[in-house]
């Protein structure tokens, strides 16, 4: 299942762009990148991802974070089908979130914590609502996750 929604009216410092679950994932391929941040797990299946020449396998369990306009291609390992979960966000907060947490073009997670393994799933009902609560709501959420997202990353620049 794939949620597409319209950019808020209003400048929000988070925002979803798309949310999907259980999606099977075809080939893409992006000259320009996405215009927004983009984060993609595997649940079952894999996939290759392929940036700046570099290809980047990911397993069941693991994901990635794109910056926007970051070219990049992606497709289902030959031969078996491959189930993603993805989020897309923006907002005024975002690069200075990653900036912050020194997010280069992509960041590799080779351990998706079991909180944002189900993070999409749980979500995916409550981010269509267009409500201007829900959308703050979305807002919270997004913020919270990008943080697990970088959580033990940003924790072993630290030590």
């Amino acid at each position: 299942m794939r949620i597409a929604f319209n950019k808020p009216v209003e400048t929000m410092p988070l925002y979803c762009d798309s949310v999907g679950y259980d999606w099977d994932q075809p080939p893409i391929h992006r000259l320009n990148g996405y215009y927004a941040y983009h984060w993609l797990q595997t649940q079952s299946g894999s996939g290759v991802i392929t940036i700046d020449h570099q290809s980047i396998s990911l397993e069941p369990q693991q994901g990635i974070l794109l910056r926007p306009r970051v070219a990049h291609e992606y497709h289902p390992t030959w031969g078996s089908p491959w189930k993603v979960s993805f989020l897309t966000f923006n907002g005024t907060l975002c690069r200075s979130l990653a900036d912050f947490l020194k997010l280069g073009d992509y960041l590799v997670i080779n351990q998706v914590s079991p909180e944002l393994t189900t993070f999409i799933p749980e979500v995916l009902n409550e981010f269509n609502n267009s409500h201007p609560i829900a959308l703050l709501d979305q807002s919270v959420q997004i913020y919270k996750n990008v943080f697990r997202i970088f959580s033990r990353v940003f924790a072993g620049r630290l030590s």
